[in-house]
């Protein structure tokens, strides 16, 4: 789309009658209305654009249905064997607001230290400095949202998995699906359809997820495991699903037995609003949340402070503490030095960052990992985050 447009029109793609994708511009605001019409009333247009763009990775190519720019490319390399490669693309003429800029990275085989994902920037030059900084470090794995979260310009991070295909590299009438191309051949289980949602027990607790499809292995081999048969051992053939999620995660029905998805029922759905408003209270992006019942009843969380509790946070002591820096890759980890409650610095948190602050450096994240208070005694504060 052409700079003149920016700002008064707006792009989008809809499916023909025919099932052509196609690609317009619409006024801003337009769009949903643009894309009903077509989808409803349009059966065939002559320009469709269903035409690839090609890419280049080293001797192979990639196709796309966007118009694609590859700004930056380096191959992954492991004992002088070429296993993947890294790039930059800007894709010309992203549909609904998706992102112009990303570095995809596909390397290797996932689950043997493979990696597959994409990173969206807000500028290309941004962009370049990231995979500059990533070609310059020795981290042997990269698809970790951390590593690129603390660099200037980051968007959004999202990972692929072993199957999903991210969206900018559709092709012909291939429908999209949130972050990825539909995925064929995954829609035909009766459990985990597209588009059903689930809740997901996972590390960090509850979430829930949409099901963007699931294959179902019949045999695969388990070397680990073996029956006795005849007074030898004979290798066990076991049937199992692997699910795949919006956000690029997957449920390894084999690994995760124990924790099974749950789905949820049209008039549970409450559940969702429930969690998001929850998720967000923890966050720090609200101090309280309301949920409406049928009946008039409502229920109301809120984060309140105990009057009988006395936080550590301004308390004199030394601390040693692991300082994360905005737009920096490492730590800064040591003694904060012997700290006294003052006007200008009332907690510990003020006083770590008023020093960084002091440097020309902005405090992300801070970790405790103990404190000494004046008389010498130690306190555990391994896992307390601001």
């Amino acid at each position: 789309m052409s700079d003149k447009y920016e700002g008064f029109w707006e792009g989008g793609e809809a499916k023909t009658l025919e099932g052509d994708i196609v690609q317009f511009t619409c006024k801003e605001g337009f769009r949903k209305q643009v894309r009903g019409i077509i989808e409803a009333s349009v059966g065939e247009i002559d320009t469709a654009q269903t035409a690839c763009t090609e890419i280049s990775h080293g001797g192979l190519g990639r196709y796309s249905r966007y118009k694609l720019i590859q700004r930056m490319y380096t191959l992954v390399m492991y004992d002088d064997i070429a296993i993947g490669f890294t790039e930059i693309l800007e894709i010309k003429n992203p549909p609904d607001n998706r992102k112009g800029v990303v570095i995809y990275r596909q390397a290797g085989d996932v689950g043997y230290g493979g990696e597959r994902f994409f990173v969206e920037w807000d500028t290309v030059k941004n962009a370049k400095k990231a995979m500059d900084i990533m070609m310059s470090t020795q981290l042997t794995q990269h698809d970790d949202q951390r590593f690129w979260s603390r660099l200037p310009g980051f968007k959004r991070f999202v990972n692929c998995q072993e199957v999903l295909t991210p969206w900018f590299y559709a092709v012909g009438t291939q429908c999209l699906v949130g972050d990825f191309v539909f995925p064929e051949g995954m829609n035909d289980d009766p459990v985990f359809s597209v588009g059903k949602r689930f809740i997901v027990i996972g590390k960090e607790g509850f979430s829930v997820k949409t099901c963007v499809g699931a294959r179902f292995i019949t045999e695969e081999l388990r070397k680990d495991k073996y029956a006795v048969h005849n007074g030898g051992k004979t290798e066990i053939r076991e049937n199992f699903r692997i699910v795949y999620w919006h956000d690029g995660t997957v449920w390894d029905e084999l690994k995760d037995v124990n924790n099974p998805p749950t789905p949820i029922r049209e008039d549970k759905l409450w559940i969702i609003e429930a969690m998001n408003k929850f998720n967000k209270l923890l966050n720090g992006d609200t101090e309280e949340f309301t949920i409406d019942f049928v009946g008039g009843h409502k229920f109301k969380g809120e984060l309140i402070k105990d009057r009988h509790c006395n936080t550590f946070s301004n308390a004199p002591g030394n601390y040693l503490a692991v300082v994360y820096i905005k737009g920096h890759i490492g730590t800064h980890k040591g003694w904060s030095g012997d700290f006294v409650p003052t006007e200008q610095y009332p907690t510990i948190l003020e006083f770590i960052k008023g020093k960084f602050k002091a440097l020309g450096k902005d405090v992300e994240r801070i970790e405790f990992l103990e404190m000494k208070d004046k008389d010498g005694k130690v306190k555990k504060w391994k896992g307390v985050y601001y």
